[in-house]
């Protein structure tokens, strides 16, 4: 398992991050496919749940994840929250048992640290998470390996067709993976992420209560 880090260390301070931020309390059991339907809908979302990984890529603990789909989203995510370079490709995270049929590879990929291709047919399906040469960083998972992860992309097929997310560091612009829920809560300040989720909490700026409702 990659997921050998720390839980984020301010965890305890959950009742004052409620204090500073809109927030509604998801049962644990819906939370997967309430996501889902928010990325559907283009939120972007960043996720802290459970340990980080360890490694150099955001393996669903510390990731922003969000639709693939949306012809548009690498250049919003790029403008709105990542602050970075619109060239930059984003990554593709799949179930195993559905990867192969999008594509080009048969094995589980764990670590996103394998390049493999689009199959042709998707490749102006998927556009944020394929490469300007077909190719994808792909992250593939199960559901003994993160088990919120898997069931999301599922509710997320179930919406879509689709059994991918598109995932990303959960950082600052600049700054490594975080690991404290008060610097994943600030980038609702500043920049436009959406919505932070804190194990089964979703979280986004005060004043957006209606944001909140539709959960």
């Amino acid at each position: 398992s990659p997921y050998l880090g720390d839980y984020a260390y301010d965890i305890g301070n959950i009742n004052e991050f409620k204090k500073q931020y809109s927030y509604y309390e998801i049962e644990e059991a819906q939370v997967s496919s309430k996501i889902a339907k928010a990325i559907f809908n283009n939120a972007i979302i960043g996720v802290i749940r459970g340990r980080y990984e360890i490694g150099p890529r955001a393996l669903g603990n510390r990731s922003i994840l969000c639709n693939p789909l949306n012809l548009k989203m690498r250049e919003i995510l790029n403008e709105k929250v990542k602050k970075r370079e619109w060239y930059r490709p984003f990554a593709p995270v799949s179930t195993l048992e559905d990867s192969k049929n999008f594509f080009t590879n048969n094995d589980q990929i764990p670590y996103m640290s394998v390049i493999c291709e689009v199959r042709n047919e998707f490749r102006k399906k998927i556009p944020a998470v394929t490469h300007i040469d077909g190719s994808a960083r792909l992250q593939t998972v199960t559901r003994s390996s993160n088990e919120f992860l898997w069931n999301t992309i599922n509710e997320f097929k179930k919406l879509s067709d689709y059994p991918i997310l598109l995932n990303t560091s959960f950082n600052p612009g600049g700054e490594p993976i975080l690991n404290f829920c008060h610097v994943g809560l600030s980038m609702l300040d500043n920049t436009e992420l959406d919505f932070v989720l804190i194990d089964n909490i979703i979280f986004c700026k005060k004043g957006n209560e209606e944001k909140i409702k539709k959960f």
